[in-house]
């Protein structure tokens, strides 16, 4: 996490391996089918966005606040995700 661009780089296949195992898991689990992009256009979107955020002047300062309340977004919809699972009786957490 520590290598830069590596660790912006990295967020985007950790964010396409929960979207794939929520998706998975929404077969089983049909409450998560209310949830539909299950932190997809969220986690993606915080992902672009602090890559923008390297960005030397305005540009770089708005995507990073832009990328702040996309990550905020995401991992409350993590969390209410985590939620129904757990309501559902699933052993598995995201």
């Amino acid at each position: 996490m520590l290598v830069l661009p590596y660790n912006f780089v990295e967020d985007f296949f950790i964010i396409n391996n929960i979207v794939r195992s929520l998706r998975n898991a929404a077969r089983a689990y049909p409450d998560l089918g209310l949830h539909k992009h299950l932190g997809a256009v969220s986690g993606f979107g915080w992902c672009g966005a602090q890559i923008v955020s390297l960005s030397p002047n305005l540009l770089g300062t708005l995507a990073s606040l832009v990328g702040l309340v996309l990550w905020v977004i995401h991992w409350r919809s993590i969390a209410r995700v985590n939620r129904l699972l757990s309501a559902d009786g699933a052993d598995a957490h995201v």
